[in-house]
């Protein structure tokens, strides 16, 4: 490890309880949300505390791979790298970015693109790491570096490819992890419209349209309460696709045949195996992007509950290595990330 890496992992232990200086963009909120003004006071120290163990795990060399070789694995060091430039975003602090660009070096992203255009990474990936790649690629380029573009050339082609088969929709709908296709296809779609790809974006739409809304009848919050066996919420995930992905007409027609009356769906405070500590955090990325779909208050109160909740039980997201400290705190900076740009990834 060389010695910015070690400097940067040991000096992550000394974040803890500093707060960092950065804007913080409040939304409007008609009528008052007075729980919600409470959360964006508390997002800067979520987002400092979220941060110490992400520059532990981003600063390791668990892996071969060239850039994505910390975090145990290649798509926890690609959501890793991710919140690195997210938390540089958002708080201002330097440290994120300096590790961030150490990482993505020049040298190091040309070999990774030689291997992934080799094929040389894993079927496994696919999709989730290679949507997580997505939306690291766009997150660099909102401060106009492009380095990362190219290598999104062979994974959004094999994104694509793999979402185009109707099949996935069918059996993968509900699968609360890797396999899941709604997590894979917003970011595709995110990808596309951030190229300015109408047609690619279109395609994904159509996917969502013809596969994705036929099976949400079969598929309700409610349902995410007995889900907890892994680390997504599908059906959360599928209606944030629709709510994100379909023209705003045909997602609010849709919102009034399906969003319950009322939402049951409290935070977990006990897991029963690793996987569903990352499950707070993911479902509040649904639950965001219904409260912007909707304005109801019930889904921003369970957005804030989930990470409250979630951020009070650090034995699930800032101990343990293998377990959880080197994928879950990413989890809760997508998250707050959600709210900090009002649901927009990309400008």
């Amino acid at each position: 490890m060389n010695t910015l890496r070690t400097a940067l992992a040991a000096a992550a232990l000394l974040l803890t309880g500093c707060p960092s200086s950065g804007p913080i963009d409040e939304p409007d909120d008609d009528p008052p949300n007075p729980l919600l003004d409470s959360f964006f006071e508390d997002r800067l120290d979520y987002l400092d505390e979220l941060g110490v163990p992400i520059l532990d795990c981003t600063a390791q060399n668990d892996t071969s791979w060239p850039v994505f070789d910390g975090c145990y694995d290649w798509h926890s060091a690609v959501h890793g790298v991710f919140s690195l430039l997210a938390l540089h975003r958002m708080t201002g602090d330097a440290i994120y970015a300096d590790l961030a660009d150490e990482l993505l070096n020049p040298a190091d992203v040309a070999d990774e693109l030689t291997l992934l255009t080799n094929g040389n990474l894993l079927f496994s990936e696919l999709p989730y790491g290679y949507a997580w790649f997505l939306a690291l690629a766009r997150e660099r380029a909102r401060n106009g570096d492009d380095d990362l573009m190219p290598l999104t050339e062979p994974v959004a082609e094999a994104l694509d490819s793999h979402l185009s088969q109707p099949p996935i929709w069918q059996y993968a709908i509900d699968a609360p992890q890797y396999d899941n296709p709604s997590w894979a296809a917003l970011n595709l779609w995110q990808h596309y419209r951030h190229l300015g790809d109408d047609e690619g974006a279109d395609r994904v739409a159509g996917w969502i349209r013809d596969e994705a809304v036929p099976r949400s009848d079969a598929c309700l919050v409610q349902d995410d309460a007995e889900n907890i066996s892994e680390f997504f919420p599908p059906c959360l995930h599928l209606a944030r696709a629709i709510v994100e992905i379909l023209p705003q007409d045909e997602a609010a027609a849709w919102i009034e045949e399906w969003v319950p009356e009322v939402l049951v769906l409290e935070p977990l405070t006990e897991f029963p195996n690793a996987h569903p500590g990352g499950l707070n955090f993911s479902r509040s990325w649904g639950l965001w992007s219904l409260y912007r779909a909707t304005g109801d208050q019930q889904f921003s109160d369970s957005y804030i509950e989930h990470i409250d909740t979630h951020m009070a039980q650090p034995a699930y997201w800032a101990e343990n290595y293998l377990s959880y400290s080197h994928w879950v705190p990413q989890f809760g900076v997508y998250g707050i990330a959600l709210s900090w740009d009002d649901g927009e990834l990309v400008p």
